[in-house]
């Protein structure tokens, strides 16, 4: 199993931004979005910066992105590159709810169908668009979703784990095997109260990857956070993360683009939420913005525009 990485974002509370907490190889990182006031203040400085300079910062204003308040991460060092690793350039994304805990009555909010249904509408909408700057990636695709009630999670969980119950899964049919292209990225939800080992209790994602009969089984995994805002947060995170750098050698930050050690992904230096269609979402890097964005239909960034 390859080194993996993931995020919590205990914090979440809608407008405000999250906070988060970054995990690689056992070295975490916790990163504080500044408040609204401090960030008019950097990005003032910033534009004071520029002109001092003799530059001017038109970047902004001429993507096809969505930048919000704050979201340029240190811009003047943050840069992705591709490092040549596959990409699920057409991810077909099936959801796996995990546990008895998902009870059919609906007790538990958000209730599958409901993260089932603002998943799909994140997929279908705008907000993937701006991937298509890296290796042209396209829109991923939601082929299903099923709650596996046959299979108790426990909090302590790790990669090993889901790597096991998506083998069962696999094994009995419950989800169909990888695409003969490999793009399949089995994403599995776990319960409220249900928490990796080592991480916080509530917001906790991952992504990672293993080999099965031959075949890489590409997979995300997100602890259910209690709300449907902070669920489809860390959805979003780890989906367009899982897209772009499904085995930790593609799309990745150069030095000192994070502060971690192992996988720098394009949502780790974005903290910022955003609502598209309804949906809150995680803000994620544009090399070509230059910027954190969220693409909605106002401003999306065009297949074939130039990559990193």
């Amino acid at each position: 199993m390859g080194a993996h990485k993931s995020i919590s974002n205990p914090g979440l509370r809608l407008p405000a931004p999250p906070r988060a907490h970054s995990r690689a190889d056992g070295v975490g990182r916790r990163m504080r979005l500044p408040n609204q006031a401090q960030s008019h203040r950097a990005r003032a400085r910033l534009r004071k910066l520029a002109a001092s300079m003799g530059l001017v910062v038109v970047v902004l204003l001429n993507t096809g992105a969505s930048p919000t308040e704050g979201a340029i991460p240190g811009a003047w060092t943050t840069h992705f590159v591709d490092n040549g690793g596959p990409v699920l350039r057409t991810a077909q994304v099936y959801l796996l709810y995990w546990g008895s805990h998902w009870p059919a009555t609906g007790a538990y909010v958000p209730t599958p169908h409901q993260i089932t249904a603002a998943f799909q509408t994140l997929v279908a909408g705008p907000y993937l668009s701006g991937l298509a700057q890296y290796r042209d990636i396209r829109p991923a695709v939601l082929r299903g979703s099923t709650v596996v009630t046959t299979s108790r999670a426990h909090s302590g969980f790790d990669d090993a784990d889901v790597s096991e119950f998506l083998n069962v899964q696999l094994d009995a049919g419950v989800v169909p095997g990888p695409d003969p292209a490999n793009q399949t990225l089995y994403f599995v939800i776990l319960p409220v109260g249900i928490s990796a080992g080592g991480y916080r209790p509530k917001f906790d994602g991952g992504h990672d990857y293993y080999t099965r009969r031959g075949q890489r089984i590409h997979f995300a995994w997100a602890a259910d956070s209690g709300s449907l805002d902070g669920a489809t947060w860390i959805a979003s995170h780890e989906l367009v993360e899982s897209i772009t750098d499904p085995e930790g050698t593609a799309i990745l930050g150069a030095s000192p683009t994070c502060e971690q050690s192992g996988w720098c992904e394009i949502a780790d230096v974005c903290t910022d939420t955003s609502t598209i269609n309804g949906v809150a979402v995680s803000n994620y890097w544009s090399e070509r913005a230059r910027a954190c964005v969220a693409p909605d239909l106002a401003s999306t960034i065009r297949r074939g525009d130039e990559g990193p």
